[in-house]
């Protein structure tokens, strides 16, 4: 179950507020705890679980250095894209115009499908309001 929050938004151009839900923040859950959860639903040992787990990192990453797309079949696919900056010219185009390279991530269907809320397969759970005296 996913905890939302509401938020008030302000649009800058006409200053009206408007409320939004908002998911609360969560703990990550860690690769532990994904490989115990994984044991318990197969008949591999956490060790090797853990072992495909880095394996399957250290793929991810040498294969996005290299510029290569990563797909791995019903969870989804991994790319590299670039953040760059422009020039007036084709000629003056360069390396150096690239300031970062990340991650894009595109979920498969199936992975999308099971996150669809009109189909009731996620549910939420409305969070109290906390008042400002009371927050840390």
């Amino acid at each position: 179950m996913m905890n939302y929050r509401v938020v008030g938004r302000k649009n800058p151009m006409t200053k009206n507020v408007k409320f939004y839900p908002t998911l609360t923040p969560v703990l990550p859950m860690t690769a532990d705890k994904v490989i115990a959860r994984i044991e318990k639903k197969c008949t591999l040992a956490s060790a090797d679980i853990k072992a495909v787990v880095d394996a399957l990192e250290t793929e991810l990453i040498e294969s996005l250095q290299l510029g290569m797309s990563i797909r791995l079949g019903d969870l989804g696919s991994f790319r590299p894209s670039l953040r760059s900056s422009g020039s007036l010219s084709k000629e003056d185009v360069t390396a150096a115009n690239i300031k970062s390279v990340h991650i894009v991530f595109t979920p498969s269907a199936k992975l999308r499908n099971a996150m669809n809320v009109r189909k009731g397969l996620v549910r939420f759970s409305k969070q109290a309001e906390v008042a400002i005296s009371e927050q840390p």
